[in-house]
Parts: C-alpha cells; structure tokens; sequence
C-alpha cells in the first residue's frame, strides 16, 4: 500500500499524556499531526483544516456530556467534512457500544477499547488512509 506523501491527521482526545504519546508515535512514523482537547475545539478545528483522518475519543471533559457523539452527529451534517475517516478510541464504552457508533456513522471506519497497541493504532491508520 502506497502512502500520501503526508497525512493530516486530527487527534481529539481530553486526556493529555494520551494526546501526547499518539502525537509523538504518529509524526515518528512521517505523518502531520494536530489536536485538540474536548469536541467543540476539534470540531471547529475540524472544519477549518480537513484532516485525512480523526482519531477520536468519545467521552470527554466536561464528565457526562459525550461530546465525541456530539461532534459525529454535527459532522455526519457538514457536507464538506461528512466523509472524513474517524477512529474511535474510547475507555468507557464496551465493544457493542463501539460496534454500533460504526455501525451508525459511515464515517466511522475503527472501533478501539483503549488501552490501544501503538501497532493496532498505526494499522488502523493505514486501513483508513
């Protein structure tokens, strides 16, 4: 499989050290890598870049109000960013629940209980991108 020469990706993810380690594996590995910390900021940030892929954490700070729904929901609206790839990593919900956000969102291409493997994550990448 032939990569771009660089792919951009969005991490959206409220736990920092997570953000951290994601973004230095993934730009080791030759990709661009942006974040953001809660949904509203990736889903502004979102809009104005176009990544070539999502990583996404479902459930983020503020606790109870699960903006990673949140923010699928408005993209799956956006036409110019609906067909962007998302991976969902999430620690909260169970594998059923992971299977039925790919199942409703088209984008949605990965579904992962974290912890994820850094090798599991960059396979993924590459099955999407």
């Amino acid at each position: 499989m032939q990569m771009k020469s660089i792919i951009l990706m969005l991490i959206i993810e409220d736990e920092y050290t997570t953000r951290a380690l994601w973004k230095k594996l993934l730009e080791e590995k030759g990709y661009k890598v942006e974040e953001a910390r809660d949904g509203m900021k990736g889903y502004k940030m979102l809009k104005e870049i176009k990544p070539d892929l999502v990583i996404l954490d479902l459930c983020m700070e503020p606790r109870g109000i699960d903006t990673g729904k949140n923010l699928l929901e408005k993209k799956s609206k956006n036409m110019n960013i609906m067909e962007i790839p998302v991976i969902i990593i999430s620690g909260v919900y169970s594998n059923d629940d992971l299977k039925n956000y790919k199942d409703r969102f088209l984008d949605v291409k990965e579904v992962f209980q974290k912890p994820i493997s850094d090798e599991d994550l960059i396979k993924a990448i590459q099955k999407c991108c």
